[in-house]
């Protein structure tokens, strides 16, 4: 299921398979640009957890909303996700641009 609140944009899958691998892209256009996001969903067992790894999150901070024409900026990039069969997964990815992108 596709939708679309305001800046954010969500793909939804229920019950993901092997079927549903492949790659996502979503694509913002406006009068300024056009600019794609694009990941991998990959359907597989989960991995074996290594014991004392951590997990290393960083996200850059979002740049600002433009004044001026503007091509599409995703504040939210799509990301590659592996999945186990049957999880659910939800894409989204968030833009702006001036005049609001499509």
């Amino acid at each position: 299921m596709i939708s679309s609140v305001g800046v954010k944009h969500h793909l939804a899958i229920k019950n993901v398979q092997a079927a549903d691998n492949g790659r996502f892209t979503v694509q913002a256009m406006n009068a300024a640009g056009i600019k794609q996001s694009t990941c991998m969903l990959i359907v597989a067992p989960a991995p074996t957890p290594i014991p004392g790894a951590k997990s290393v999150a960083n996200s850059p901070a979002p740049p600002e909303t433009p004044i001026g024409p503007s091509a599409p900026i995703f504040l939210k990039d799509l990301k590659n996700s592996p999945l186990k069969p049957g999880s659910q997964i939800i894409l989204e990815a968030r833009v702006v641009g001036h005049p609001e992108p499509q």
